[in-house]
């Protein structure tokens, strides 16, 4: 069986799940965005979560407001490592948490 990424936005009662195989997952306010925020403040698109070798990265996409993971702002277009053992991560787009989970 295939991982599931598994994206919670608390704030807006939203669950979404995708799998990573299909291709990144871009978080942002555009209608375009696999995962859509709904906050003005939020670049349109503003991250994405993808799969590669066998993990699974975040990367801020150039956001005017930037993104957060474990209290540091990542540099937009590098990416950073997520658990891929079901521990939870949460990340801020400015003002939205966003928690993500693998589930098996």
């Amino acid at each position: 069986k295939l991982p599931i990424l598994e994206l919670e936005s608390p704030r807006d009662n939203q669950v979404q799940r995708f799998d990573v195989l299909n291709g990144p997952v871009v978080l942002g306010r555009h209608e375009a965005c696999q995962f859509q925020v709904s906050s003005r403040r939020l670049s349109r698109l503003h991250a994405c979560v993808f799969s590669h070798r066998g993990q699974i990265w975040l990367a801020d996409l150039h956001s005017q407001n930037g993104t957060v993971y474990r209290g540091r702002s990542l540099t937009p277009g590098i990416p950073v490592s997520l658990p891929t053992d079901g521990t939870e991560a949460s990340i801020r787009l400015y003002d939205r948490e966003i928690l993500i989970r693998m589930r098996a």
